[in-house]
């Protein structure tokens, strides 16, 4: 693993994205928002329930993620956390900027100072947080590998769909066996991050 970087999504009370912030809506509904800086544009927010609020269960890293980010960093291998989706206003699926480009994470500038090229993308949602951070990685310029076998999403059908608009993008999509057979631990083509 090269350079790892962690996003979270970090939301405060009252998220966009939680049903309970829309009186009467529910987990799986969908309403139309106004953008931030123009609110003649509308977008459509999906709605979750309430999640990843900061010192809640729902914010942690899964325990055997983080005994092993933990034993990276035992081994002097930073980790960097980007947290994202802080503005209650305005849901953010990449790990770059949020859903309207209102705001922007740390992550490209940071990708830019240690000369990595290559992200390779695993997580969840395969049709959410995953397919932004993969197209916003191939719109500026990074080649963009996605574990197909590391996302995961609400439904099969999703996630085929997912997969096959990341492909038109230019996402190369691998099983992780592949990868690993392909990357054997020391060979590295180029700078990775892995998200």
């Amino acid at each position: 693993m090269a350079d790892p970087r962690i996003q979270k999504d970090w939301h405060p009370l009252g998220h966009v994205s939680f049903a309970s912030s829309h009186p009467g809506m529910v987990s799986g509904d969908a309403v139309n928002e106004s953008f931030v800086d123009t609110p003649t544009k509308i977008e459509t927010q999906a709605l979750y329930a309430d999640h990843c609020v900061p010192e809640t269960w729902g914010a942690e890293i899964e325990r055997g993620i983080q005994t092993r980010l933990h034993l990276l960093e035992g081994y002097r291998t930073p980790v960097n956390y980007i947290k994202k989706a802080q503005d209650h206003r305005v849901d953010s699926y990449s790990a770059f900027a949020d859903n309207q480009y209102h705001r922007f994470t740390t992550l490209h500038s940071e990708l830019g100072l240690h000369g990595i090229e290559t992200l390779v993308v695993t997580g969840l949602l395969t049709n959410a947080c995953v397919r932004g951070t993969s197209i916003d990685g191939i719109k500026l310029g990074y080649e963009v590998v996605l574990i197909e076998d590391a996302t995961e999403t609400t439904s099969d059908a999703d996630k085929a769909a997912a997969i096959e608009e990341l492909e038109m993008w230019g996402v190369q999509v691998v099983k992780l066996a592949d990868w690993e057979d392909a990357n054997p631990t020391g060979t590295r083509l180029g700078r990775r991050m892995e998200l």
